[in-house]
């Protein structure tokens, strides 16, 4: 969670950085709420994967694909929403979108092989 955290402050950071140097045209004026949709995503499915490996890891497999599937219905659902009631520009919207998808999908892997490379350790 603690590198889930840090990735949204960076690229908080990074967004504030790039509108600060007024280049306007890469990043879509709903980059806050894209950043705010992935930061609460992520905590929704870390609590789901908390709760997997509470359960003596039996149905880790069932809640980690269930986890997954309320990911994709809900991106397909907010891109879908958005689009529906006009976005600034829609390239620079969903080019946004899947690159923040896409990091964030690569660290909540990266960080549940961490975690369980350390628990098969144990």
């Amino acid at each position: 969670m603690a590198h889930t955290l840090g990735l949204s402050a960076g690229i908080g950071i990074a967004f504030f950085l790039f509108s600060q140097l007024q280049m306007f045209g890469i990043l879509p004026p709903e980059k806050w709420i894209i950043l705010l949709f992935f930061a609460s995503l992520s905590f929704f499915t870390h609590r789901i994967i908390a709760l997997a490996m509470a359960d003596k890891r039996e149905k880790f497999i069932e809640y980690f694909l269930a986890s997954v599937v309320a990911r994709l219905l809900l991106s397909v659902l907010f891109v879908g929403c958005f689009l529906y009631t006009g976005v600034y520009s829609v390239r620079s919207f969903i080019i946004t979108f899947f690159v923040l998808y896409l990091l964030y999908t690569f660290f909540e892997i990266f960080g549940l092989y961490r975690s369980l490379q350390r628990d098969l350790k144990k």
